[in-house]
């Protein structure tokens, strides 16, 4: 049995728990490459990702050496670089992203943070997760399937993220057999025109408390994130730190 040559996108901590499922659940497929995050590691080789894919003999790849290797089908998680026309144009069965956000209306980065923030002037309480397949223009391509996460009167970005994160696994499990059964490419739907991009611009953490208190609060839940900077106002030259209870 010629067995499917799959190339794993994403080195973050979370994906451990995808190719373990991968290895353990498909024997028809041969994982041959995990290819690394672009964001700084200091720390790779205590990475459990990393460690995991080495205890399987799995290779660590950079994407320059994607390129140039033959393989049938790439899953890309929390992946944090854009895929190049001839790297698409090589596995007969696309590459599939999983978005932490809803398409069409999140692209791009900080979706949770965007969604939060911006609930006052749009109203929308619907929050999700998508898988889709990689096109050249990013977070644009064909959408396999989407699951609705309600964004709570009392959710932080934390919390929605972590609710989100759980969803996304499940998003994977739900998809990811028939996408390793189908000869080709699973059945898709194009995305409309609407919604934004959002660019990987660092966020500002200082607000304004002449805000309107609905904007204010909403604008300090989406900057309440565990080990990130809490949001803040300056006061007489100092910062005063503002704590969600």
């Amino acid at each position: 049995m010629i067995k499917q040559k799959i190339i794993f996108f994403g080195t973050g901590n979370k994906s451990e728990k995808y190719l373990k499922y991968l290895y353990k659940n498909f024997k028809e497929i041969e994982i041959i490459g995990l290819c690394q995050n672009f964001y700084k590691d200091k720390k790779l080789n205590q990475n459990k990702t990393v460690q995991y894919a080495k205890s399987k003999n799995i290779k660590i790849l950079k994407l320059k050496h994607v390129q140039n290797i033959k393989f049938d089908l790439g899953i890309s998680y929390l992946y944090d670089k854009i895929f190049s026309n001839k790297l698409l144009s090589i596995p007969s069965k696309g590459i599939i992203n999983f978005h932490l956000g809803p398409l069409p209306m999140y692209k791009g980065s900080y979706s949770i943070y965007h969604a939060i923030s911006n609930l006052s002037k749009s109203n929308n309480y619907n929050f999700g997760v998508t898988l889709h397949y990689v096109e050249t223009k990013v977070d644009s391509g064909p959408i396999i399937d989407l699951i609705n996460i309600p964004i709570l009167n009392n959710d932080t970005a934390f919390t929605l993220y972590n609710r989100s994160i759980k969803k996304l696994y499940s998003l994977f499990i739900k998809n990811i057999r028939s996408i390793l059964k189908t000869e080709s490419k699973v059945f898709a739907k194009k995305q409309s025109k609407i919604g934004k991009f959002y660019k990987r611009n660092k966020i500002n953490h200082k607000i304004s408390i002449k805000l309107n208190k609905k904007d204010l609060y909403n604008k300090i839940r989406a900057l309440t994130f565990k080990g990130k900077e809490k949001p803040y106002f300056v006061l007489n030259k100092k910062k005063i730190y503002l704590i969600m209870k």
